[in-house]
């Protein structure tokens, strides 16, 4: 790792996920809506800032090893920080948090031993739409939203389990230099992906906002 690529400007949008979570914590604790809403956008924030990253990255030319070993960690720094502040203050489920847990360690381990044979296994996008999933998830929590924490954990188990397979066949074709196989990525699999994207922010919106399904009182 070079640390001179820590100033890169993408990397910095990196550090600033780990550097939020203090300030969530400190809303989350307070357990009430407003201070929800307000830990809600720093969450946001935060989500949007996974995206910003790599655009920068390749904007300014940035694209580096250290951003491409950064950019996945600052995602489970930032979220399983907030997975242990949510099992205190919002009773998460153990058993999903042990397998969140459990799948990161388990991705991390493995990266580590590339990174000694200065092999960078880079993000992916299951992984990416993973991330998003576990961030809808703990969103929900914070703002203990029933019908979303119901819906979106199910989805979050589902992209881990699919994450942990697409992850190890890359990891295999990297050590081995062979291609084994390849997740369809074509326009109509990006057409159901955007569609069903949509459907879901739909559907927990509207349970959200207008059903007001939530543990907290109507403000």
């Amino acid at each position: 790792m070079n640390w001179g690529e820590l100033t890169y400007i993408s990397n910095l949008v990196s550090l600033s996920r780990v550097a939020m979570v203090p300030l969530v914590a400190i809303y989350l604790k307070q357990n009430d809506l407003t201070s929800a809403y307000i830990c809600l956008t720093l969450i946001v924030l935060a989500g949007l800032s996974d995206a910003l990253d790599g655009y920068l990255a390749r904007k300014f030319n940035q694209v580096s090893q250290t951003g491409l070993i950064l950019d996945p960690l600052a995602d489970k720094v930032f979220a399983l920080s907030l997975i242990v502040m949510l099992i205190f203050y919002r009773e998460f489920s153990l058993y999903l948090a042990a397998s969140i847990l459990f799948r990161d360690l388990l991705i991390l381990s493995a990266g580590l031993l590339f990174l000694k044979e200065k092999i960078v296994v880079p993000s992916n996008n299951i992984g990416k739409y993973y991330f998003a999933a576990l961030v809808t998830l703990i969103s929900c929590s914070v703002l203990r939203f029933e019908t979303g924490i119901f819906l979106t954990s199910r989805i979050v188990i589902f992209l881990l389990l699919f994450s942990i397979l697409s992850y190890a066949i890359l990891a295999i074709e990297i050590k081995y230099k062979k291609k084994i196989f390849s997740f369809p990525d074509n326009k109509a699999v990006l057409a159901i992906r955007v569609t069903l994207t949509y459907l879901t922010a739909f559907y927990l919106f509207y349970n959200l906002y207008l059903v007001h399904d939530t543990l907290f009182p109507a403000p």
